[in-house]
C-alpha cells in the first residue's frame, strides 16, 4: 500500500522498518536488519 505517490514516485511501508521508495529511475529498499550489528556491505 503506497504511503504517498506523485507522478511515479513511490513509497510503500512493507512492514516492521521496511520501506519500498521509488524516486524517478531510482529505487530504494530501506531495511535496518538486513545485515547484522558491526557487517558492512560492500558494493561493487
Amino acid at each position: 500500500m503506497p504511503l504517498e505517490e506523485t507522478a511515479g514516485d513511490s513509497a510503500s511501508f512493507i512492514g516492521t522498518a521496511t520501506t519500498l521508495i521509488r524516486l524517478g529511475g531510482f529505487t530504494l529498499l530501506t531495511d535496518p536488519n538486513f545485515l547484522h550489528r558491526g557487517q558492512w556491505s560492500y558494493f561493487g
